[in-house]
């Protein structure tokens, strides 16, 4: 089955590698594959670019360590298989056709585990902090800052 269009995915990185487009361009290929399907994605790596795809990288869990070793960096495919992604996907026009490509990818959002923990502790706040009986007086939005 095809990703679609302006849709978010939870998958993984399958494979990644550096090398260069036909433009010239350094870049670090990734094979994203989910329940839907696969594609692939490419970041560009150039002086404007460099940060945000660092920042991208590390936040993805590839130690910083990697990221400053040449042998290491060769081999980018190592530390970036297998890693748990979210990524949304996009629609253009290549060539004078419709296509889907990846617009964002991102690490995967926490899992649940907790949540129950977390929703059991709010819900005992408001038992602690009960609310006010209704009043006969209008309700304004004078306190709210905006």
């Amino acid at each position: 089955m095809p990703l679609k269009p302006d849709r978010t995915y939870n998958g993984h990185i399958t494979g990644a590698g550096i090398g260069y487009a036909s433009t010239g361009s350094l870049g670090i290929s990734i094979e994203l594959e989910c329940p839907q399907g696969g594609i692939q994605h490419t970041w560009y790596v150039t002086p404007k670019t460099a940060a945000r795809v660092k920042k991208t990288l590390l936040e993805l869990g590839v130690p910083p360590e990697t990221l400053s070793s040449r042998t290491a960096l060769e081999n980018i495919g190592s530390a970036l298989t297998g890693k748990p992604v979210e990524f949304t996907t996009i629609s253009e026009e290549w060539q004078g056709k419709e296509r889907v490509r990846v617009q964002w990818v991102n690490p995967a959002k926490k899992e649940n585990k907790g949540a129950g923990k977390e929703l059991f502790d709010l819900f005992a706040a408001v038992d602690e902090h009960p609310a006010q009986a209704p009043s006969d007086e209008p309700i304004t939005d004078d306190d709210i800052p905006f």
